[in-house]
């Protein structure tokens, strides 16, 4: 099936549960208001995906039940989870997440006020983004693969440093595998974000960075930033072009984080099911689809189960690379 006919596909059943959803709003009450609470500030790929999914449920929901994003950042992300974690069951608030949250930070925080799947359960999965390595304007333009990259790194080990997000994060333990793989002395530098790391490379203060897919698009798509290779085992669907770490001889990486919605484990079924039906309408809403084509997300079909037993597999991977690199909790 071609891009269009998905497309259309997905539009023609989001029309037919779009026609369900005011009379599945009666679980809730008309015209009240859901919150979904996210744990990052305003700017960056999260809160875009989350403005325009609340428009897009607003829209469809055809103005009868309100959807609020709450930017709500502060501890690491954890005031917004515990604030949903600990929620009234009869619903009202939801949680956006990024795959670290339920993946990464088990593993690396030693006493973490919540467990991913004892205090939540997955409502749906929006979109799977890539970790690729990016080069910055300071790398010589020569430089086109993972192996000019090493082999530029040698000659100029002033720039051996590589950007990424946070300590313990998949873009960290990517820099640690690339530089066991190709034998070369990288070292970490956290950013704990994206915004400053791209300043750096843009002043050319930074070379390289692990960075999440849909970041610095503009200079990406402009050639000051060249993105050589990303870090899963398969290619990125919406970045066709770009070879996988594994193409470039770097064996054992397969990284891939993921927006979604959490609902906090004690939600009545009633709500939880209304939840799922009306935020499936929004995935497969032809605008909706748009924005998140623009963030270079992967949408793909996961049932929430599935995505439970993602998040259990990730977190035993996550464990046995902690434990390979010596990664120590804090």
């Amino acid at each position: 099936m071609d891009r269009r006919a998905f497309l259309l596909q997905c539009l023609a059943g989001s029309l037919a549960i779009g026609q369900l959803n005011p009379l599945l709003a009666e679980n809730l009450g008309p015209y009240t208001t859901t919150d979904i609470y996210f744990g990052y500030g305003k700017t960056g790929i999260g809160s875009k995906i989350g403005f325009n999914l609340v428009d897009t449920l607003y829209r469809l929901q055809h103005n009868t039940h309100h959807f609020n994003f709450v930017n709500e950042p502060g501890k690491k992300t954890l005031t917004a989870t515990t604030h949903v974690q600990n929620s009234n069951p009869e619903g009202r608030q939801l949680l956006q997440v990024t795959s670290s949250l339920m993946t990464v930070f088990p593993c690396l925080f030693k006493n973490l006020p919540y467990h991913p799947l004892k205090d939540f359960k997955p409502v749906s999965l929006i979109g799977y983004n890539a970790f690729a390595l990016v080069l910055g304007p300071a790398v010589d333009a020569s430089v086109q693969t993972v192996d000019d990259y090493i082999a530029w790194v040698r000659k100029n080990p002033e720039y051996r440093e590589i950007g990424n997000t946070f300590y313990g994060s998949e873009s960290h333990l990517a820099s640690l595998i690339l530089a066991r793989e190709k034998k070369v002395a990288l070292r970490s530098l956290y950013y704990g974000g994206t915004s400053l790391m791209i300043e750096d490379m843009l002043h050319k203060e930074l070379a390289a960075c692990i960075m999440v897919s849909g970041n610095a698009q503009k200079e990406i798509d402009s050639g000051v930033f060249r993105v050589i290779a990303v870090c899963s085992k398969d290619r990125h669907p919406p970045w066709p072009e770009i070879p996988t770490m594994a193409e470039s001889g770097v064996a054992n990486m397969n990284f891939k984080g993921w927006y979604g919605i959490m609902a906090p484990k004690q939600m009545a079924g009633k709500h939880y099911h209304y939840y799922k039906d009306v935020i499936d309408a929004a995935r497969h809403d032809s605008e909706f689809l748009q924005v998140l084509a623009s963030l270079s997300l992967d949408v793909q079909e996961v049932s929430p189960d599935d995505l439970a037993i993602e998040i259990a597999g990730e977190i035993a991977s996550y464990k046995s690379l902690f434990y390979k690199y010596h990664i120590s909790q804090v």
